[in-house]
């Protein structure tokens, strides 16, 4: 998630899903379905040996020294994501703004809902093509 919020600033949803999509070819594991080949959005651990040029060709732009950042940030253990999934949201934010390209959240109103209201927001601009259909 931490990944993806980076990937997300200014960039269209098409664009979004481009890039996720292109590293979870690059560095996700691949799983076999009854119907079809699924890769995996990869780990911080999978994507150790990424370059800031590999993430750049997965329309990273900008963000692939931030993302670079994130991976370095859980691999040297100066970010546990398992241990900061505890924090109280003032110290889970700190902690999460310490990757470079993370800042604080736009929506101040919706406070402690700030994240599922987010996520709808995403998932409405993704979505709301098809309903023009």
């Amino acid at each position: 998630m931490l990944i993806t919020f980076i990937i997300s600033q200014r960039k269209n949803i098409p664009a979004i899903s481009k890039s996720v999509e292109l590293l979870a070819r690059m560095y996700g594991k691949q799983i076999e379905t009854d119907f079809e080949t699924i890769n995996l959005f990869p780990t911080p651990y999978e994507m150790v040996s990424a370059t800031e040029d590999d993430l750049r060709k997965c329309g990273l732009g900008y963000r692939a020294p931030y993302i670079m950042d994130a991976i370095q940030q859980v691999i040297n253990g100066s970010l546990n994501l398992e241990a900061i999934a505890a924090y109280h949201t003032a110290a889970l934010l700190d902690e999460l703004q310490k990757v470079h390209g993370v800042g604080d959240n736009p929506f101040p109103l919706y406070k402690e809902n700030v994240g599922i209201i987010q996520q709808y927001v995403f998932y409405y601009q993704k979505n709301r093509h098809n309903d023009k259909k």
